[in-house]
């Protein structure tokens, strides 16, 4: 069983251009080495208003006051 718990947040995303954050992959890959569980959450589609809460509930249900987030800047044309 892990010892620690994170949620990873993405909070990056355009609802006209929604792009998977790799790093959720990546960070729940590494993390798992040194025994870490990374709860994924996608903030696209939750209302900017129900944020607070939504993050409140993750880390209630994770147990954990551990909170990282994602923010990535992706170009209108796709291109990175």
């Amino acid at each position: 069983m892990p010892e620690q718990k994170v949620v990873l947040l993405n909070a990056g995303n355009m609802a006209s251009f929604p792009v998977y954050p790799y790093a959720f992959i990546q960070v729940p890959a590494v993390a798992r080495r040194a025994n870490i569980e990374v709860v994924c959450q996608d903030l696209l589609g939750i209302p900017a208003g129900e944020w607070s809460g939504t993050i409140e509930n993750l880390q209630a249900a994770a147990r954990t006051g551990h909170v990282a987030d994602h923010l990535a800047q992706h170009r209108l044309d796709g291109s990175c």
